[in-house]
């Protein structure tokens, strides 16, 4: 409003000074029609009273425009204090203004971005759950689906090892079937030979047979290959270490080989076994024996009676010793009990018909004489017929 006062005052001022201007030059218009003097004086009279008048006015304009200064300095002064204090009042408000706007902008810039930036954070937290709810779904179904792989894998592994243990069970029943056969014709063969071939057959297809290797040591000591027959025992031994009746045909053939020691270790290793295998005393006492010492046979034949007094091959060796002792009728009992025993037996009838031969010889008598010699002839060819059996 202030503003607006002085601006009308200046409007005012500006208006009395164009006015007092137009009034002060009109005079010059007054036409002469008198003496140039007379009109000269009145015009110098009336300019005096124009001029006095025009002081007067001027006068009153200056006090007027004097007052009026004093009003609009008064004005101004006050509307300076007002003006100024609105200055700085605007000043303020300006700087409140440029420093809160921008801090105002600001703090509403960042509260905008801060709120942006927790709603992008809370999205991709969303997107996160959501993810990982996702990945954990897809883990248990992955889980499940290597729940039901491994459970397949296992029954696949299953009927593997099914298939691969008929698979085998089959091959095994093929070549039991394949070595029982040949096993058979084997154990039923007359001819040794051909048995041998039969076993040999067996073991090419079980290595690991060792029946089959005794069984063919069996036969080449019969054949007298007692070197094929040690090698066979010895695979035996190989695969049974406690196959007592081995040690002891190993240890005939060593013994007919001339590897006496040999033998005698293969006893003592069957006799560690078992202290009560009358085969054991039986194959000692025949080594003392064939070595000629009898007292040693005796000993070994003895222990042999004592665990078993019925066993041919005990009673045969017997016979041997007493037939070696010059005890002839002694021997023909012990033969006798044998043959009894086992009447195809052509190692007994064998050793009977020698027993008769140096009873024979020993006879003065020519009719008992003859009658031994008879009774070993009768032996020899009953042997003879029985082959080798």
């Amino acid at each position: 409003m202030r503003l607006k006062y002085l601006a009308i005052g200046i409007m005012m001022l500006f208006c009395l000074n164009v006015f007092g201007q137009q009034e002060q030059t009109a005079p010059m218009t007054v036409q002469l029609q008198k003496t140039e003097v007379q009109v000269l004086e009145e015009t110098v009279s009336q300019l005096q009273v124009e001029n006095v008048k025009l002081n007067n006015e001027l006068l009153e304009v200056k006090k007027t425009n004097v007052d009026n200064m004093d009003k609009i300095k008064e004005y101004s002064e006050q509307t300076h204090t007002d003006l100024s204090h609105w200055f700085s009042w605007l000043a303020l408000l300006i700087t409140f203004v440029s420093i809160a706007c921008p801090v105002i902008v600001n703090l509403s810039y960042k509260k905008y971005y801060f709120d942006k930036q927790v709603n992008i954070l809370q999205e991709d937290i969303k997107t996160i759950k959501d993810n990982l709810q996702s990945a954990k779904d897809d883990a248990n179904s992955a889980k499940k689906s290597l729940s039901e792989i491994t459970g397949l894998k296992e029954d696949i592994a299953a009927i593997k090892k099914d298939i691969d243990k008929s698979k085998k069970s089959a091959e095994r029943s093929a070549k039991r079937a394949m070595t029982t056969k040949y096993f058979t014709q084997a154990l039923y063969e007359k001819d040794k030979l051909k048995a041998v071939e039969l076993y040999t057959k067996v073991i090419d297809i079980d290595a690991n047979n060792e029946t089959a290797y005794f069984n063919r040591a069996n036969q080449k000591q019969q054949m007298g290959d007692n070197k094929g027959a040690i090698d066979d025992y010895t695979s035996a031994l190989i695969l049974n270490p406690n196959d007592i009746e081995a040690y002891c045909n190993r240890g005939i053939s060593k013994s007919i080989m001339g590897d006496t020691q040999g033998a005698m270790d293969d006893y003592d290793k069957a006799k560690e076994l078992d202290t009560k295998n009358v085969l054991i005393y039986n194959n000692r006492a025949n080594i003392y024996l064939k070595n000629n010492q009898i007292s040693e046979a005796v000993q070994e034949i003895n222990i042999a009676i004592a665990i078993d007094n019925n066993n041919p091959d005990v009673l045969e060796t017997r016979g041997e010793i007493h037939m070696a002792n010059g005890d002839f009728s002694k021997a023909e009992e012990d033969f006798n009990l044998v043959i009894i025993k086992n009447k195809e037996n052509k190692g007994a009838y064998e050793k009977r018909a020698e027993c008769y031969r140096k009873m024979a010889d020993k006879e003065k008598d020519p009719s008992i004489k003859a009658c031994y010699s008879a009774m070993a002839a009768t032996d020899e060819e009953k042997a003879k017929s029985l082959g080798d059996k």
